[in-house]
């Protein structure tokens, strides 16, 4: 697995002016019907979230 994405150096984007914009490019890797619940990886970094 590579190193989790990042934006380059010194730029921080917030699109809300509070909280930072996570730089990966997420795909649903599963996605379970009637529940809230998806799990998420990068193809660029292969860092993966659960939402």
């Amino acid at each position: 697995m590579a190193e989790k994405c990042q934006f380059p150096l010194g730029l921080t984007i917030c699109p809300d002016g509070v909280h930072e914009l996570d730089p990966c490019a997420y795909e649903v890797v599963e996605k379970y019907r009637n529940v809230t619940v998806e799990a998420l990886r990068c193809p660029v970094c292969g860092h993966t979230e659960i939402s």
